[in-house]
């Protein structure tokens, strides 16, 4: 499984049981030093590679890759260049070389080309609508990874569910049963919550009001990606784990008051969205960062009937954090997105 960011290549070989895990830079050696890495590459028996953004062009979230969809994977380059354009090199790479093997393509935009209209389009001209400017949604590998867990935890068909990635970039989705009906994140991750350097939600007539003041385009996209968000609330670049577990230093308390606020102000709009709630799922891959911002989150819904209590491990890393005659559920699951992507590969296989 091949997972990449703009300059890196990340890959776990799963044989037997054992993972083996490497990373390396994206150079003309890079398929030397994956075999070297992970051995006998004749006994691969199947692929899977992460997209990062499918637009309009993939929506399955997980599917077979042949050489004659590869066109379909081509056509998503346009819509995150820097990733995706490094995802197709390295799978047709794996492609032409290893025809012989089953190639599996995991999107993790797909999951939210199933959105209602209102939820999945802006209000803008048709013309600009139909240019591919949308709400795309991220972490949607995660989120329908959630709807699997759900079914075992709520004992309710069709479960209202709102479903929290914590993590560098948090975002949120409403569920209703296995299907999204909406998402924090939008046309770019910079919409919704704020992350460790990105601004989240802003009056879009901040940007030219910007400009007029001088500031380039590129400077203010810099500004609102890359010098937002913590970043600026702390003044400092700094860990997500530093600003919500550690000290009570004014700018840390202000800082945490802010992020559980957006939080709740985006799952409070999306209870309404479904007309209800039944349960509230976070996952993240550490969730033990966030145990001083989670019961803070939780509290705030007390009038709905979320009884907030810390319990024991349920079994498979899942905490449950209400008390058992709580009407609306919590729960806090450990997340891995390689085993969330493998797990897809061996269900897809079976089909």
């Amino acid at each position: 499984m091949f997972y990449n960011d703009a300059f890196h290549i990340r890959w776990h070989a799963v044989q037997g049981g054992r993972v083996i895990a490497g990373r390396c830079k994206f150079s003309p050696a890079w398929p030397d030093i994956v075999a070297e890495n992970i051995g006998d590459v004749k006994q691969i028996k199947v692929i899977g590679y992460f997209l990062h953004h499918g637009g309009q062009c993939i929506k399955k979230s997980v599917s077979f890759l042949t050489p004659q969809n590869f066109g379909e994977l081509a056509k998503c380059v346009k819509y995150l260049p820097e990733y995706n354009d490094l995802t197709c090199k390295i799978a047709s790479y794996w492609l032409k070389n290893f025809p012989g093997v089953s190639h599996v393509l995991l999107c993790d935009t797909a999951f939210f080309t199933r959105l209602p209209y209102s939820a999945l389009n802006y209000a803008i001209p048709h013309h600009l609508r139909r240019q591919n400017i949308r709400r795309y949604g991220r972490f949607g590998l995660g989120h329908h990874w959630i709807t699997k867990q759900m079914q075992a935890h709520v004992d309710v068909l069709r479960a209202k569910v709102i479903s929290v990635y914590l993590g560098d970039h948090t975002n949120i989705s409403a569920l209703n049963g296995k299907r999204p009906m909406a998402t924090s994140f939008g046309f770019t991750p910079v919409e919704g919550m704020l992350s460790l350097t990105g601004s989240g939600s802003i009056d879009p007539t901040i940007v030219f009001y910007l400009h007029a003041t001088g500031m380039s385009f590129k400077e203010i996209t810099k500004l609102l990606s890359q010098k937002s968000g913590f970043a600026a609330l702390m003044e400092k670049k700094t860990s997500l784990a530093a600003v919500l577990n550690t000290g009570k230093s004014e700018k840390i308390m202000a800082a945490r008051d802010f992020y559980c606020y957006n939080a709740a102000k985006l799952i409070a709009g999306f209870i309404a969205v479904l007309g209800g709630i039944d349960a509230v799922f976070f996952f993240a891959e550490k969730p033990d960062e966030f145990g001083g911002v989670i019961p803070d989150i939780c509290r705030r819904f007390a009038f709905l009937g979320l009884n907030y209590k810390k319990n024991g491990d349920n079994g498979g890393n899942i905490l449950n954090l209400t008390e058992k005659s709580s009407p609306v559920k919590a729960f806090c699951l450990r997340y891995s997105k390689w085993e969330v992507m493998e797990g897809n590969i061996v269900e897809l296989l079976k089909t």
